[in-house]
């Protein structure tokens, strides 16, 4: 009884030694080579940061939001969000196509019957390639003397 205990211990660990050290992943237990599997996760996680320089501009009496997308942003669609006040929500306001150089103008509307402070920022959505990219400021405008 003695000499099937160690017997049984030796093998297992026989069994042990021969095993893979890193885990199995079902993909891997199936038949599937894991770097097949994780192709998509790779992919996804290696896309490339999409930019938006875009500044205010001021010509008259308008004011316009205007920039340009890096890399590859001709024709492209810049989304502009805005809130009417601060504890608002972040709201589609309009949406410019950039042209073949990834130039984009907006004029900023801010109409004379109203007092309170309107935000503005712009975003472009991803896709395969690119992640979606942000403006980095946020355009105040209000009727007050200090916003």
């Amino acid at each position: 009884m003695r000499m099937h205990r160690i017997l049984a211990a030796l093998l297992g660990l026989a069994l042990l030694g021969l095993m893979p050290t890193s885990l199995s992943t079902p993909a891997s237990a199936a038949g599937v080579a894991p770097a097949a599997a994780s192709a998509p996760a790779v992919a996804r996680a290696a896309k490339l940061p999409r930019e938006l320089h875009d500044r205010s501009a001021r010509r008259g009496d308008r004011w316009f939001i205007k920039g340009r997308v890096t890399p590859q942003g001709g024709r492209k669609v810049v989304v502009i969000k805005r809130k009417v006040g601060p504890h608002k929500a972040w709201r589609t306001w309009k949406k410019v196509r950039a042209d073949r150089q990834g130039r984009f103008r907006v004029e900023v509307a801010f109409p004379d019957s109203t007092r309170s402070t309107w935000f503005y920022k712009g975003g472009v959505k991803a896709t395969a390639k690119y992640q979606a990219g942000r403006t980095d400021k946020i355009y105040t405008v209000c009727r007050r003397s200090s916003c």
